[in-house]
């Protein structure tokens, strides 16, 4: 049943909308409901769903640490944060910023990545972060890459304000693009 709603979750319910689910994905659900018999689905699903957006009791540091994935060279960290909420809501946390430069420190990081996302229905929205207080030429080589076409992230910048350093949110036009995407585009810059 665990394997079953992990396929679920990644996937977003098999949803085609999506664009997360493949014959693979249908195949080992038909499989293992064979098993086990069948399942509600949107059940298993929106509890599953349920428990991963409850996040009102933990701090910026805590939910920046919560999925956190690095790309690490010789010379430079790059850290990226999932966290199951816009980034323009997790801007408005309490200490926000405080927290930030707190992981940075923990993490030994040059940069991070704060990437938020938002199910609804079935669709997925997304935006970002990217924030480094002192690293510029990291900081726009990063961008650079991100905004590049051929990623097809579709990245709409705004201005930031509350950081010192270099610091810019996107709102991401292409939601079907997770971190599974910006991590290996990352290591490639």
């Amino acid at each position: 049943k665990l394997i079953l709603e992990t396929i679920l979750q990644d996937t977003v319910l098999l949803s085609p909308t999506a664009k997360k689910v493949t014959d693979k994905d249908i195949a080992m659900v038909e499989k293992i409901e064979s098993v086990i018999g069948g399942q509600d689905r949107k059940s298993l699903y929106d509890e599953v769903q349920a428990a991963k957006e409850k996040i009102e009791h933990l701090t910026p540091f805590q939910l920046l640490r919560r999925d956190l994935k690095s790309a690490l060279t010789d010379k430079v960290k790059v850290s990226l944060s999932a966290v199951p909420t816009p980034v323009s809501e997790f801007l408005q946390l309490k200490d926000v910023w405080k927290d930030v430069e707190a992981f940075i420190q923990e993490q030994g990081s040059d940069l991070i990545l704060v990437l938020g996302y938002k199910i609804t229905e079935g669709s997925i929205s997304r935006d970002m972060l990217v924030y480094s207080r002192a690293h510029a030429t990291l900081f726009e080589a990063i961008t650079r890459g991100l905004e590049n076409t051929q990623l097809n992230l579709q990245l709409e910048r705004s201005p930031v304000s509350g950081a010192e350093g270099h610091v810019i949110y996107f709102k991401q036009g292409n939601g079907a693009l997770s971190r599974k995407v910006i991590l290996p585009a990352v290591k490639d810059i």
